[in-house]
């Protein structure tokens, strides 16, 4: 990777996708137990869709990776705490983009230097 490159590293990428979820579940858990109020059980309806103007665009892949958080998370998150988790789902998704479209050559090695044991 080249040095005068802005932006953000595979590494700290790869970092951030490993405690994504921790992160995001822990801390919504957090907050609703802070409020001391159960969350309400999701109805069968969908939630309401936030107005364009107030949120940036959300891409197709966050809206699948929101409903597979509804579908395995569902009875311990709000409506509103899925739609406050789609932006952070969606700079990662966009990150994610702009990593895979960063041509690498051969010169261009792992972050990660394996090395075999010899049993001694």
């Amino acid at each position: 990777m080249e040095a005068s490159r802005p932006g953000i590293s595979r590494r700290w990428f790869l970092r951030a996708m490993a405690f994504l979820p921790a992160l995001s579940l822990g801390g919504l858990a957090r907050r609703a137990s802070a409020q001391g109020t159960p969350p309400p059980k999701p109805s069968a309806s969908p939630a309401p869709a936030a107005p364009a103007s107030a949120a940036p665009e959300i891409s197709p892949d966050v809206q699948h990776l929101t409903a597979i958080l509804q579908r395995r998370y569902g009875n311990l998150l709000t409506p509103e705490q899925l739609q406050s988790m789609a932006p952070e789902l969606n700079r990662v998704v966009q990150i994610g983009d702009r990593l895979r479209r960063a041509a690498l050559t051969n010169a261009d090695e792992p972050d990660i230097v394996f090395s075999a044991r010899t049993g001694k």
